[in-house]
């Protein structure tokens, strides 16, 4: 006598030879949603990773570029007296703004380092990531970002033009060297032999620096805290009669935070997905269950007959699906390993630190036991269908002695073509079906018309989306040279050809009781910054301040409240007129008036002006302006081609993610469409051998097929477009909130998302005639035999 568990494993064994794509097409979804979740478990320890490099390196927690010795000189008093300093070490240095290709686009940096390859510095060191075995006769070393994302590789001419002379080398390296290997944030570090760098240092529109790279105690290390330190260096030189000597000041949490931005949204987008595929498979997991109940009714009937109890049964049935999942959770985890060197190559190519993290047991554990319980959870539910049917109409197929449903669409009477009247007819039946394939319709459509939500927000209107992102800086800054006056430059700036106006623009620091924050001070800020303001207005007189819309949050305030900020260690109480959105410190930002800042720091002098050509290019006017005040300035820089870095940082990741998400729901949408159709045609052949017997030809049978399936179809295409017409934008406004925008004035255009819903329709039904030419070699009698 067969044993009961022997009986359950043959009944197994069966449902998977009987039903082997179903399964397949399951096990696939199930693997692709294990290799999200595990990917996604595998970034969020990317924030430690940095935490490990800069350990290693004894990465500082506050840069400080300072311009002039006398603050070098009080920076260090400052630092020495302060009791939050662990350990700090003032390097000097050479720096330029320098002009170069990046990603196939002309690129600038204003704070870019030269430094000696064989320099040691006891704080902030850097590590060779890889290198030529032989020396080059004018060798370079870049730092490995220059690689990742701006395409250049060991050996490559590297051609940088600082003061309107080209200076050419060969790539000899590529290093790490946190804090100071951004485009967008803080400085960028170039190494040179000594002899390159002595030749380089003598070159016009190279400037001497100072570097005060600081390590804070343990207990003190904060934003805040670098702030402050900064104040005090500011405050300290400016007391004694010399300008501000702050070039820039830079913490490690606001580094780390910019650079964990985009794994961020790679998690928090994969976790997304996944609980929308994860809902797929408990749909397709109750279909194909469903299937196999209908399928394999009458053998059900004759085990609970045979004395096998109906929970036995159930388990039998559910058998296939937890080791589906099982299996398939594994593939999908180990198959990250597959997609890690593309993610990898994703984040490096945004941040220029190296990230090799592997597999992760714990994500691996995660992802699988998360599809298991789902899978298995919904397998219960579903199968518990058995335990309700009574072995008399189990035996029967399922089929009570009477039935008294109304018939839809009686063919005697309702006016129509044949085929699609039987098409629709078996549509209304597969009631469960219809709500399967809707549901993942509209999750598939809503997903794509997410992806659209980011072609049309950011690359539909790259420079729109800048100008919101960080304002309007004009087409050239300059920054007054020390002993010049900002505005006996800006007198003569604008008696320049190509000149059409020029604004007082800087950029400094300031503590407010939210922490350290990003101050604008501008007597031209309506233009400048229009764009950025979402609620109020933009301050026009010297007690009024506007804020970034998250240290609002932070503060606790909004428009016609007041708050205090410190600067240079003076505080001062500002009346909010408006709330903007800026990139800027992700949001944690402010914007004063030149008088308005004075109320704090008395001997405050602007010294940076953003200029606005008239008639002429930014890089004409960029050169224009760096060959006539030679002596004048400290630096210049081409915000054209400086913002088209930063925003090709933005551009690049939103085109992989549209890409990867049209991509991802349209495999989803096929896979459903022919489970689905693949399953019916399985289950109809004997009524596609009547149909053929009574003289259907085949392209009838298709148009029936595609009638039953045509509407449900259409009913989630639809659902999805209304949802994602709705509610795409503000999602991906929601997700955009954490670069400190918080409102996107972005609109989805009619027309692509109408083409996306037809295309979602029409590829489906080019899908279900190509399946259904496999009954085309089929005659009637071997359809009926079978």
């Amino acid at each position: 006598m067969v044993s009961v568990s022997t009986t359950a494993r043959i009944l197994a064994r069966r449902s998977l030879r009987k039903a082997k794509g179903q399964f397949a097409i399951t096990g696939l979804l199930v693997a692709i949603t294990a290799m999200m979740l595990h990917l996604a478990v595998i970034l969020t320890g990317y924030r430690e990773s940095i935490s490990e490099t800069t350990e290693r390196l004894d990465t500082e927690d506050t840069s400080i570029l300072l311009s002039s010795a006398e603050g070098a000189k009080r920076a260090a008093h400052v630092l020495d007296s302060d009791r939050r300093v662990a350990d700090h070490e003032i390097v000097a240095l050479a720096t330029a703004t320098a002009s170069f290709r990046y990603a196939g686009a002309d690129t600038q940096n204003p704070f870019t380092m030269l430094t000696s390859h064989e320099s040691k510095p006891r704080i902030g060191r850097t590590s060779t990531v890889e290198e030529l075995g032989t020396r080059l006769s004018d060798p370079i070393w870049l730092p490995y970002i220059m690689k990742t994302g701006g395409g250049y590789g060991l050996g490559d001419r590297f051609t940088m033009t600082i003061g309107g002379v080209a200076h050419s080398f060969h790539i000899q390296g590529f290093f790490e060297s946190p804090m100071r290997d951004s485009l967008n944030v803080g400085a960028m570090e170039f190494q040179f032999t000594p002899a390159s760098l002595k030749a380089l240092t003598s070159s016009s529109g190279v400037r001497q620096a100072w570097h005060a790279r600081v390590q804070q105690t343990a207990a003190a290390r904060s934003d805040a805290n670098s702030s402050v330190l900064t104040s005090r260096i500011r405050k300290a030189t400016m007391d004694s009669g010399q300008s501000d000597p702050v070039a820039y000041s830079l913490s490690w949490t606001s580094y780390a935070s910019t650079q964990t931005l985009t794994p961020n949204m790679f998690t928090a987008l994969l976790g997304a997905f996944s609980v929308l595929i994860a809902a797929v498979v408990a749909l397709i997991v109750r279909f194909v269950l469903r299937s196999t109940v209908v399928r394999d009714m009458p053998a059900f009937g004759t085990l609970e007959a045979a004395g096998m109890t109906a929970g036995q049964v159930m388990r039998a049935v559910m058998a296939p699906f937890a080791t589906v999942a099982l299996c398939a959770g594994a593939l999908g985890a180990l198959a990250s390993g597959l997609a890690l060197p593309f993610l990898r190559r994703m984040i490096e190519s945004q941040t220029g630190l190296v990230w090799d993290p592997g597999l992760s047991g714990l994500g691996s554990a995660i992802a699988v036991a998360s599809m298991f319980a789902i899978v298995l959870l919904t397998a219960w539910l579903s199968s518990a269908r058995v335990r309700k049917i009574p072995p008399v109409d189990a035996l029967r197929g399922g089929e009570t002695a009477h039935s008294f449903r109304p018939t839809r669409l009686p063919l005697d009477s309702t006016r129509g073509s044949a085929p699609v009247l039987i098409g629709l007819k078996a549509g209304l039946r597969a009631r469960a079906q219809n709500v399967m394939v809707t549901v993942v319709f509209a999750i598939a459509v809503f997903a794509s018309v997410f992806a659209l939500a980011i072609d049309s927000a950011i690359l539909g209107n790259p420079r729109e989306f800048m100008d919101t992102l960080m304002g309007d800086r004009g087409n050239v800054t300059i920054t007054a040279a020390p002993d010049q006056s900002v505005y006996a430059l800006r007198a003569d700036l604008e008696r320049t050809p190509g000149v059409g106006s020029s604004i007082v623009y800087d950029l400094t620091s300031a503590e407010s009781d939210a922490g350290a924050i990003a101050l604008i001070v501008s007597d031209g800020a309506h233009r400048a910054l229009g764009k950025t303001v979402y609620e109020g207005r933009l301050p026009a007189r010297a007690g009024e301040i506007a804020i970034g819309g998250p240290l609002a949050s932070a503060l606790g305030v909004g428009v016609g409240d007041d708050i205090t900020i410190s600067h240079t260690g003076n505080k001062a109480t500002y009346l909010v007129t408006g709330l903007t959105q800026s990139a800027m410190s992700l949001g944690k930002s402010a914007v004063l008036t030149v008088d308005g800042v004075r109320r704090a720091t008395p001997n405050y002098q602007p010294k940076t002006l953003a200029v606005y050509a008239d008639g002429v290019d930014a890089k004409t006017l960029f050169d224009r302006i760096s060959s006539s005040f030679v002596g004048r300035y400290a630096s210049t820089v081409d915000m054209q081609a400086y913002g088209d870095s930063i925003l090709n940082t933005y551009v690049s990741m939103s085109e992989g993610l549209a890409v990867g998400i049209l991509s991802l729901t349209g495999i989803v949408a096929i896979l459903v469409v022919g489970l689905v159709v693949t399953s019916l045609i399985t289950r109809s052949r004997r009524d596609f051998g009547v149909l053929k017997a009574l003289g259907f030809t085949n392209r009838q049978l298709s148009v029936q097929m595609i009638a039953a399936q045509l509407p449900s179809m259409a009913l989630g295409t639809a659902a999805g477009v209304a949802l994602g017409w709705a509610f795409a934008m503000p999602a991906l406004g929601q997700l955009l909130r954490s670069t400190g925008i918080m409102r996107l004035d972005a609109g989805l255009a009619a027309g692509p998302v109408v083409c996306l819903g037809a295309a979602f329709l029409a590829l489906p039904v080019l899908l279900i005639l190509l399946l259904m030419r496999r009954t085309r070699r089929i005659t009637s009698r071997d359809l009926l035999a079978e």
